[in-house]
């Protein structure tokens, strides 16, 4: 488990290193990397097997490949420009060092998968994938054929590495997406205090991203440090809270928010991807790309809006489209906008979906 943890980690800030920042040289910079790269890792499992229909070996070469080339520019760059202990206590670097110290004092990280929903729609469809080496395979046996295959595909995706799969592992998968998000706090914590609170100390920054992180786990807000559940709510959870953080930017001076647009994009296209319910989370999105992007409403942006809604909700609608083209027929999965929307207006429950 901590080995797949640093495995993921460090893919995430390789693949998020190409992801343009939403500010010029934030104080902090690990957490966008690592949340921004961690979704873009999704969309391209996605893209390179379910839409090209690469395999699981070959993507994993092209995405480590890919991590490898963004960690040369990343510790460049954060070498340049960042002094090694703020760095340090990142809780992208942090976090996955006290996990290791703690299993090596403690012994490995285990848990108990339990429930029928935990096998028989999620590990086990998980591990047929890596077996057939395809996401189109006829001989798959599982009930999660037609689900949003993102969760699946981010389970399955490192098994080249150990040449098995294990369901232990798959904790690391999660605990990564949980510090990806949380690091990503961190860093929108320190840029407000900078920037709308005019806190310029560094130490007096990172203690204030720290004390909201520390205080937000000790009540935990997105529950335990290393998730014991491997469903898809909790990475969907996360990505949820990833989104609208991230938004919050939108009223910080000195924002590019094209570029913020795209991130946030990014974020809500894993979102879907990871379970169809994050489609839910689009017209909250388009109102705040809408609204709030310039800082202001006015009719006079409206085409500049509309800019920024296109690039916030064309990643997740794509992807829509690709699934609902590509992916195999399946009563059980409803990918439809309407459907989810129209049932939550009326106070209905959704209907069964990935």
């Amino acid at each position: 488990m901590i080995a797949n943890l640093f495995v993921v980690l460090f893919l995430s800030l390789g693949i998020g290193a190409a992801i343009p920042l939403p500010l010029e040289r934030p104080q902090h910079r690990l957490g966008f990397m690592a949340f921004g790269g961690f979704c873009l890792l999704t969309v391209l499992l996605f893209l390179f097997i379910v839409v090209l229909e690469l395999g699981f070996d070959l993507t994993f070469k092209l995405l480590v490949a890919t991590a490898i080339a963004g960690s040369v520019s990343v510790v460049f760059r954060e070498r340049v420009f960042q002094p090694p202990a703020r760095l340090l206590i990142h809780p992208v670097v942090l976090f996955p060092v006290l996990i290791a110290i703690l299993a090596v004092f403690e012994g490995p990280l285990r848990f108990l998968p339990y429930g029928d929903d935990t096998y028989s729609n999620w590990l086990i469809h998980a591990k047929q994938l890596w077996l057939a080496d395809s996401y189109h395979a006829d001989n798959l046996v599982s009930g999660a054929v037609g689900y949003a295959p993102g969760w699946h595909l981010l389970m399955a995706f490192s098994s080249p590495v150990w040449g098995d799969f294990s369901d232990t592992r798959v904790l690391g998968l999660s605990t990564a997406a949980h510090i990806a998000m949380l690091g990503l706090i961190f860093d929108i914590t320190v840029i407000w205090l900078n920037r709308v609170n005019g806190v310029t100390s560094v130490a007096a920054q990172s203690a204030g991203g720290l004390t909201v992180i520390l205080l937000a786990l000790a009540a935990e807000a997105s529950w335990q440090l290393v998730p014991t559940l491997i469903l898809p709510e909790m990475p969907l959870f996360y990505t949820l809270i990833g989104s609208f953080a991230s938004c919050l930017l939108f009223g910080i001076k000195g924002c590019r928010r094209l570029r913020l647009s795209f991130f946030v994009s990014l974020s809500l296209c894993c979102h879907f991807l990871i379970k169809s319910q994050g489609l839910a989370a689009l017209p909250a999105i388009v109102v705040i790309g809408f609204l709030f992007n310039s800082g202001r409403f006015d009719y006079r942006n409206t085409g500049r809006n509309l800019v920024h809604v296109a690039i916030l909700t064309g990643p997740a609608i794509g992807a829509l489209l690709a699934w609902k083209a590509l992916g195999p027929d399946s009563s059980k999965c409803v990918a439809n906008l309407g459907e989810i929307l129209s049932s939550a207006s009326a106070g209905q429950p959704f209907l069964p979906m990935s």
